[in-house]
């Protein structure tokens, strides 16, 4: 009767250093107890013949090891092996990924602290002898999953057919989870806490966008209406705002913004139709996103209006743009939000400025942890996100 190819075994994984068997580590491993059970698929694989005993040298740091493997009566097995696993520090519960060559072998250790079980992507990562915690490893987690049980494919389903092909009832119910897993953790990436804030700006012509990676940008449509409801495709971003989220380049994407601002749906205050309200959000993001790039940028106010290192402006907006982040500076990793709800049009902006000048601001700064500060003629200072959390502040 032929056997199974270690590929389709539920105990067998492809890592970088070879094909591996898995043994779940228990008090008698630790003591030094022989007879553990290895499928017989893997004899034939090295080539060892029924009764045959066959010594391998251990391939590690540490002093001298040889492992018993034979094919006896009672099946392929193997002897002591609790050296190894006391030079590797492993515990009960530890799994000891065992990659078997014709003359040697070594081990590959996955220790039980290294998961936590509520994690289902982390999990199948670490039982298939992957790094739960390695980022680049999450990061293209399908691909190497499926590729460590023998298989090719870069999606859940291909790994689910492989764990049904091996016979694998444990693992497969993690796949689910592990999809939300994955799901969150790309746009974790995509979009990190406090995107609006700590991505840069993309071009995309009239509208208000942010950029994220894998090409894809929010496009600012307004803000939440006093119904609270957010409109269905719509993505609630912080202060109320309202994006739409598409792919960079895609020109349908920029007719259907154009149709939420023509007929806006329940939820939406479409403030992006104005062009002045979004030169002001955008005004605002550039300044904030200088600060949070490490720029040093004031601006002051004065007997003859507002100025930017010496130049001066017509107004506040005017001067922000000024301003120019640093493209080559990863801004702040300090997650940022607003107590302070966005203006819903450009006299919520204004407003905010005249609350700044009655509130006696001399200057406006970069804030490196926020954003802004406003610094007052008693000499206090305010802290925020955005103008309209400076203003409240600042008025107190």
């Amino acid at each position: 009767m032929a056997l199974r190819w270690i590929g389709d075994l539920s105990t067998c994984f492809l890592l970088e250093e070879g094909w591996a068997f898995r043994l779940k580590v228990n008090e008698f491993i630790l003591k030094g107890k022989p007879g553990w059970q290895l499928p017989r698929s893997i004899a034939e694989a090295l080539a060892v013949e029924p009764g045959e005993r066959r010594l391998l040298r251990w391939s590690g740091n540490g002093p001298p090891h040889r492992l018993v493997l034979e094919w006896a009566p009672t099946g392929f097995v193997g002897g002591s092996i609790d050296e190894p696993m006391s030079w590797l520090e492993m515990k009960v519960d530890d799994l000891a990924f065992l990659v078997l060559r014709e003359d040697r072998y070594s081990i590959v250790v996955r220790r039980t602290s290294e998961v936590d079980h509520g994690d289902a992507l982390g999990t199948l990562l670490w039982s298939s002898g992957l790094d739960p915690s390695d980022s680049v490893v999450r990061g293209d987690a399908w691909r190497r999953l499926v590729r460590t049980l023998g298989g090719t494919g870069s999606t859940a389903e291909a790994l689910t057919e492989r764990l049904k092909k091996r016979g694998d009832k444990r693992l497969m119910p993690l796949v689910a989870p592990a999809e939300e897993c994955v799901t969150l953790e790309r746009n974790n990436v995509q979009w990190p806490p406090g995107w609006q804030y700590v991505l840069p700006a993309a071009d995309c012509e009239r509208y208000f966008c942010i950029r994220g990676v894998d090409d894809r940008v929010r496009a600012l449509v307004g803000v939440m209406d006093g119904t609270g409801s957010l409109p269905p495709g719509l993505i609630e971003g912080d202060g109320g705002t309202l994006w739409l989220e598409a792919s960079w380049g895609d020109e349908s994407a920029v007719e259907a913004v154009k149709s939420l601002l023509t007929d806006p749906p329940v939820g939406l205050v479409p403030s992006a139709a104005r062009q002045l309200w979004t030169r002001w959000v955008a005004g605002e993001h550039q300044a904030r996103l200088a600060a949070l790039t490490g720029s040093d940028w004031t601006v002051e106010l004065g007997s003859g209006g507002w100025a930017y290192e010496g130049q001066s402006a017509p107004d506040l907006l005017s001067a922000l743009e000024m301003i120019r982040p640093d493209a080559s500076r990863p801004a702040s990793a300090v997650q940022i939000r607003t107590s302070t709800n966005f203006p819903r049009n450009r006299l919520g902006f204004r407003d905010g400025v005249e609350r700044l000048v009655e509130s006696g601001v001399r200057f406006l700064r970069a804030n490196p942890d926020t954003g802004f500060s406003a610094v007052l003629a008693d000499g206090h200072t305010a802290d925020g996100a955005t103008l309209s959390e400076l203003a409240r502040r600042a008025a107190r």
